[in-house]
């Protein structure tokens, strides 16, 4: 079928075809300027802005809000990505390499600070 050839050929083309560095498929494989770090950045600051907000909200609407379930998923949500914008930034730097036992370590705290939230959520129910 039609489907079949094609796919045949772009898998020919991109896997098994030997690679000429101005191929489209080498550009690809080794290009670092289709990953834009600043706009992740940007995105994870605009999260925080949006769920720092809606805790405000919450702090001041609610007299506990730590029993409450949202809180904690939007303090991870926050915690995570306020906490890893400037090793997002060095995405394409070897500094990453050296930076990334924090983002692991920074990803265990958010998990822990989720499973609180969820475990309100089984709670209150």
């Amino acid at each position: 079928s039609k489907i079949n050839f094609f796919f045949t050929k772009l898998y020919h083309t991109f896997k098994v075809a030997p690679m000429r560095p101005e191929s489209l498929a080498w550009t690809l494989r080794n290009s670092h300027s289709l990953s834009f770090p600043f706009i992740d950045a940007f995105y994870g600051i605009l999260i925080s802005f949006f769920a720092s907000f809606i805790l405000l909200d919450n702090i001041e609407r609610s007299p506990l809000p730590n029993t409450k379930p949202l809180f904690w998923i939007l303090t991870g949500i926050f915690f995570y990505n306020f906490s890893t914008f400037f090793i997002i930034l060095f995405k394409e730097y070897d500094l990453r390499n050296n930076l990334w036992f924090i983002h692991n370590t920074l990803n265990i705290v958010t998990n822990l600070i989720y499973s609180l939230g969820f475990f309100l959520v089984t709670k209150i129910k």
